[in-house]
């Protein structure tokens, strides 16, 4: 905010009058001799702070103005500019709280504007729409707010309200471009297409359009019967959308007597090979040529006429065609390595254009799409990203073809066959999935989660398919900068594409998925997962499974339970899932219920060591010591001696319950073999303190209990006190000591 005429001395006029003619060196240094005179005078303070963050020296600038705030906390323009400064370093909720105290001393459109943009950073979209909401109810008849407004509610895909406060400004202002085309957007998302061609038809006027209309002074085409009269379509906005728009050439190709069609020189190519016979032109047409030409309109235009409704599409797998035989020359040379393979092509950020930041992903986090088995990778990302190229490859240890004589930046006919050879695409939203629909290749396209993070209105809101491409599967963020679960959709939509028939490789990518996500501590990834993995017969028990394990792990015994009898509807006689909801009861101390279940799973596996080992320890905890006995020592009889950890965890639950049972001298001698064979054990030697205290053994008891501090559920450890030595029973005097509670 610029500095305005305060109310006091002569000094300050001159170092204001100075400030806004741009002399700030100047302005600053009378600011500053008026603080030599009044260090609290709250102007030269504010006035200071911002001369001085205009210098550059945004820290400096920011504590000048915390001062003037400090001496004078009603001072609205301070806190105004004090929340730019503090966003512009980074601290937002610093930021917020300056303009939250604008608000309160100049409750006006401005203020809660900039609260509403704080809080949008911030990715706080309720609260920001209040604040736009605001902004817009202190002055109801402004245009530019109705227009924020608006705006905002694209952070929700609040379509129905957008479509509402656009239509209230545009009876203010009833031409005004920016809010027929927010209507617009909102029309297309609430499935009215008609209307929505209508309100776009205004983006000519917009100054935010960044192609101007052409200058052909021939009539607009409105509708009118074509036959026997001819029609220019010339294209518009990037490669993406010409490609799209391509989608109604066909159409109106048929309806016009003449149809010419001026693509852009990169696209031209692909233009006269899928529309042969139409006059394609790569360049603005001469006043000659159009001087006889009926109608003209811009590509977009097409689809009030042909395009009116969803239903209006037609169910068309590709429009355009690629070069077929450099698309069987690369798809041999991409294939030499392995035939077997299927190929995908890659992309994953956009560039130059708005929310290209919000539209772009991490090529480092596409682990669960790079370690799909059965794929041959190769790069449709345009622009130099050689770097991230290697950094993936190397980071997953799988190549990934980067094609040197393909760049689309150039040649978007060799880049179209190229897309075109490719079994499946994974895309941002960018030009690829665009190339990659008007083929009609099989595409997954990752689009963000609302219209103000950069969805396109033609990515509609409903559903995962666009009318424009019915080879799109269109994956969307659930929240705003969060993409690893779209990747994750999207491996598995790769998966299903790769290996169909190669159960032993699905089965091997499920596992090591749901391990990573598990690890990540991602337990929704890792389900999604599982219930991806349990589409196959064969391994839905499995997928079950690790549910029930993840549901567990998450406190979720419900949840636990109804995954377990899945397992089981699935898998009858898998004694797998009886064993794991018989763990789920034990943990809720539900003991009979656990041995009832452990007993139906030794109905079908009697040689399962952890059916007996879990139901002994159920008995165990239930004061029945023969039985647990009993099942421990088949548990024993069953378990393969390799297994190490299993035959010790086993040893020391039988160790356990000898002791309960009162047999506490075979149960140090059962510990102390297992301290024998692994001596760095842990609740071996815990157990063995116990067993010795027990038989009032207490010098060797008391030294062993030292191990109850290395357990895994230690409440306290040494560690909490680095800087403190342990007390080894050395004499205490003079000497302070620490004693601390552990239980």
């Amino acid at each position: 905010m610029p500095p305005q005429k305060p109310q006091a001395t002569a000094p300050i006029h001159e170092a204001a009058a100075l400030h806004r003619a741009g002399r700030l060196a100047e302005a600053a240094a009378i600011y500053q001799k008026i603080l030599k005179k009044n260090p609290r005078d709250p102007d030269a303070l504010h006035l200071l702070g911002v001369a001085t963050s205009q210098q550059g020296d945004l820290q400096a600038g920011l504590a000048w103005i915390a001062k003037a705030v400090t001496v004078r906390d009603d001072f609205p323009d301070a806190h105004t500019n004090a929340a730019q400064y503090a966003a512009q370093l980074g601290d937002f909720k610093l930021a917020e709280r300056y303009a939250r105290k604008a608000t309160v001393y100049r409750p006006n459109a401005v203020t809660y504007t900039n609260l509403g943009r704080l809080l949008r950073v911030q990715d706080r979209y309720e609260e920001a729409l209040a604040a736009f909401r605001a902004a817009h109810e202190c002055n109801p008849r402004d245009i530019e707010g109705y227009i924020a407004y608006a705006r905002a509610l694209r952070m929700t895909d609040d379509a129905k309200s957008m479509l509402a406060v656009a239509q209230a400004g545009l009876r203010l202002a009833p031409e005004h471009p920016t809010l027929q085309l927010v209507a617009s957007e909102a029309h297309f998302g609430l499935g009215e297409f008609a209307a929505g061609w209508r309100a776009y038809a205004y983006r000519f006027r917009s100054l935010e359009n960044r192609m101007p209309a052409k200058p052909y002074t021939v009539p607009m085409w409105r509708g009118e019967d074509l036959n026997g009269r001819s029609l220019l379509v010339w294209a518009e906005q990037g490669p993406g959308d010409e490609m799209m728009y391509a989608n109604m050439y066909a159409d109106v190709i048929a309806r016009a007597g003449r149809c010419l069609i001026q693509s852009t020189p990169r696209l031209a190519p692909i233009m006269r090979r899928s529309f042969p016979g139409t006059e394609i032109f790569d360049r603005d047409l001469r006043p000659e040529e159009w001087a006889g030409i009926d109608f003209q309109t811009p590509a977009a235009s097409l689809g009030e006429w042909l395009r009116p409704s969803r239903d209006a599409f037609p169910d068309v797998t590709g429009y355009v065609r690629a070069d077929a035989n450099l698309r069987e020359t690369l798809r041999a040379r991409y294939l030499a390595s392995d035939k077997n393979h299927i190929l995908v092509g890659l992309a994953w950020r956009s560039s130059n254009t708005t929310n290209a930041t919000d539209k772009s992903l991490n090529i480092l986090e596409f682990g669960p799409i790079l370690k799909v088995p059965g794929v041959t990778f190769v790069n449709l990302q345009y622009g130099d990203c050689a770097v991230e190229l290697s950094e993936a490859s190397r980071g997953f240890g799988v190549p990934i073809i980067h094609d040197a004589s393909i760049d689309p930046l150039q040649d978007m006919d060799s880049y179209a066959a190229q897309v075109a050879a490719m079994d499946f695409v994974v895309s941002s939203s960018n030009t690829a999935a665009h190339v990659a629909g008007a083929l009609g290749v099989p595409a997954a396209c990752m689009v963000p989660v609302s219209l103000d993070h950069g969805r396109r209105w033609y990515w509609l809101p409903d559903g995962d398919r666009t009318p424009w491409y019915p080879s799109v599967r269109l994956i969307k963020q659930r929240q705003p900068n969060q993409w690893l679960d779209v990747i994750r959709d999207a491996g598995l939509a790769v998966l299903d594409r790769a290996v169909a028939n190669d159960r032993d490789s699905r089965a091997d990518y499920y596992r090591t998925m749901i391990s990573a996500f598990a690890n990540m501590k991602r337990g929704a990834d890792a389900e999604a997962v599982c219930e991806h993995m349990a589409r196959d017969i064969a391994l839905a028990a499995e997928a079950y499974l690790n549910i029930a394990e993840l549901r567990r792990a998450a406190l979720d015994a419900e949840g636990a339970f109804a995954a377990c009898d899945r397992a089981i509807a699935a898998a009858p006689e898998d004694w797998q899932a009886y064993n794991q909801k018989g763990i789920t009861l034990h943990d809720l101390h539900r003991f009979d219920e656990a041995i009832a279940v452990y007993q139906q799973g030794l109905q079908r596996n009697p040689a399962s060591y952890s059916l007996h080992s879990n139901l002994g320890k159920s008995a165990h905890h239930l004061g029945r010591y023969a039985q647990a006995l009993h099942h421990h020592s088949q548990a024993l009889a069953h378990v393969p001696p390799d297994k190490t950890s299993a035959v010790n965890a086993i040893r020391l639950n039988y160790a356990g319950a000898l002791g309960d049972s009162g047999e506490v001298e075979k149960a140090l001698a059962m510990v102390e073999s297992i301290i024998e064979d692994a001596p760095e054990t842990v609740d071996a030697h815990y157990n063995r303190a116990l067993f010795l205290l027990g038989l009032e053994r207490w010098q060797d008891g008391w030294r062993e209990f030292g191990w109850r501090l290395k357990r895994s559920n230690a409440v306290l450890t040494y560690a909490a006190f680095p800087h403190i030595k342990p007390w080894n029973g050395e004499s205490l005097a003079g000497k302070k000591v620490l004693i601390w509670g552990e239980h």
